[in-house]
């Protein structure tokens, strides 16, 4: 994460992995489930403002 006067950046990064993406039982018999095998990226700013306060 960066942060600076009011501007934050956050980014991250999965990389998620299987030798075989279909499940298996000890003895090598299909359980049938899928692994999901993917990367994912993910990036987030955000800007910050100086609040206003209403007079009343």
């Amino acid at each position: 994460m960066y942060k600076h006067k009011g501007f934050s950046f956050m980014g991250e990064y999965a990389n998620r992995n299987a030798h075989d993406a279909i499940t298996k039982n000890s003895d090598e018999t299909l359980i049938g489930d899928i692994v999901q095998v993917e990367n994912d990226l993910n990036l987030q700013t955000r800007f910050f403002l100086k609040t206003i306060e209403p007079s009343l």
